[in-house]
């Protein structure tokens, strides 16, 4: 979220699915550099990681997984948190 978007999408690849989230960055981040399809594909992967152990009541779905991303962090500055969520749209529209 600091701006060096490719590195961001690297480093995303080197940790692989290390952390539940790390597909989701990684589509955020490839959205942001405009390679929207390589975003969805990224953040299918991110619905697929945390379907097995979604609990909510809602589906495991494109919007639900997303937004349940969103929530994850303490991003306290409004607008990063803005940004991040466009990003994600992306991703996922």
């Amino acid at each position: 979220m600091i701006g060096d978007y490719g590195a961001a999408v690297e480093a995303a690849e080197r940790g692989g699915h290390a952390t539940m989230d790390n597909p989701g960055w990684r589509a955020a981040a490839l959205a942001r550099l405009g390679r929207i399809a390589e975003a969805k594909a990224a953040f299918l992967e991110q619905i697929a990681l945390v379907k097995d152990d979604w609990s909510a009541q809602t589906p495991a779905s494109a919007a639900n997984v997303r937004d349940w991303f969103l929530d994850c962090f303490p991003i306290g500055e409004q607008d990063t948190r803005i940004r991040l969520a466009e990003m994600l749209d992306r991703a996922v529209g």
